[in-house]
């Protein structure tokens, strides 16, 4: 194993195991470290690099947080829109199509196809928010 080899190494599952002291040091990689003072200080830097941004990175709140601040403010939960990413996915996809076929020198035809697409993509992103957050008031038939 050469040194940049090593440098390679530290990106894989059982070397960043090993960097954060949940596993033993892969067997290749200890019999380079052994004879290169220049990789055992490499390895070193990775291992506080690492436990640094386990231990830095954000976690996700609990599940709890969310009613146990309502009952605090005396005010309701607020919950995500279900099906918003696959409503902002599909008005994405057709404005990609729509800004696709509008590069494209002499489209024609394909105008119609891209205005297919779109529709299609703006129906289906209008009837995930519908099942959410009803777009016709409860009064009006719909």
């Amino acid at each position: 194993m050469t040194c940049e080899d090593l440098e390679l190494r530290l990106y894989d599952e059982d070397c960043r195991r090993a960097l954060l002291g949940h596993a033993p040091v892969p067997r290749d990689v200890a019999d380079h470290l052994a004879g290169c003072a220049a990789c055992r200080e490499v390895w070193a830097e990775a291992a506080r690099e690492t436990v640094r941004l386990t231990r830095d990175l954000p976690m996700a709140p609990p599940p709890s947080l969310a009613e146990n601040l309502a009952a605090a403010t005396g005010r309701p939960a607020v919950r995500a829109i279900a099906g918003w990413d696959d409503a902002g996915a599909a008005i994405v996809a057709g404005a990609v199509v729509l800004i696709a076929t509008a590069l494209i020198p002499g489209a024609g035809p394909l105008w119609q196809w891209a205005g297919v697409w779109t529709g299609a993509a703006c129906g289906f992103a209008a009837s995930v928010l519908d099942r959410n957050v009803p777009l016709l008031p409860d009064f009006l038939p719909g």
